[in-house]
């Protein structure tokens, strides 16, 4: 887990809050608690704690991102499947969801992206429709595509999974460095999930306010309380 005393200082206000998945009562009203203390734009939570949360959080500026995963779209049943989503992410707004975090494999995604384009402006008007993906899935010629895709479907961020970390055998900087790059008619958010490296929140900090510094405000760290 990260101490927030580690985080690179200059991030402070970038800083969201992860909730865990198996979070309950005591530990809802603790990230609660965090998420308030940072003075971060975002807490992710599962679905089924949103109702729960967001008594602590209703009077803030705080958006509450109800958390899905999207399994593989098999073309038979991919209307289906999307039809299923869709149900989960309207009950999540219905109990206070200001936007949903979808997560999904790289190859899934622009099936995704073709079936939720009819839909969107319907299942996400005045939410939050944030695209979660693998980042390590997407090399550096696939960004074009990933931020065509984004803007097709109007998505208000991307948020792009540390998934595996290999430390300093990583090529992660490498990754950051070709999504930024081509990244940069993208207006949206630019959302990360670092994991317990905080090593990592510096890094991307620093390469996006020397290749991006006029968007370095749109830059979330989901950080684990």
């Amino acid at each position: 887990m990260i101490n927030d005393a580690t985080i690179f200082s200059d991030a402070d206000s970038n800083i969201s809050t992860w909730v865990a998945q198996d979070a309950t009562g005591t530990d809802l009203a603790y990230s609660a608690e965090v998420a308030l203390s940072r003075h971060g734009d975002f807490v992710s939570v599962m679905p089924n704690a949103v109702s729960d949360i967001w008594p602590w959080l209703e009077k803030s500026d705080i958006k509450i991102l109800a958390r899905f995963y999207l399994e593989n779209i098999g073309a038979a049943v991919v209307d289906e499947t999307i039809a299923d989503l869709s149900a989960r992410i309207n009950s999540a707004f219905k109990a206070g969801a200001n936007g949903a975090q979808i997560f999904m494999s790289w190859r899934n995604f622009p099936t995704f992206c073709r079936h939720i384009y009819a839909i969107r402006d319907d299942l996400f008007f005045n939410k939050h429709l944030s695209i979660g993906l693998d980042i390590s899935e997407i090399d550096a010629m696939d960004w074009g595509e990933v931020f065509n895709n984004l803007s097709n479907v109007r998505a208000d961020s991307v948020v792009l999974a540390f998934v595996r970390d290999a430390g300093d055998k990583s090529d992660l900087v490498g990754r950051v460095y070709g999504m930024l790059s081509e990244s940069r008619d993208w207006t949206g958010g630019l959302h990360f999930i670092p994991g317990d490296n905080s090593e990592r929140v510096e890094q991307v900090y620093r390469l996006a306010s020397a290749m991006r510094p006029d968007d370095v405000k749109n830059l979330s760290f989901f950080i684990k309380p």
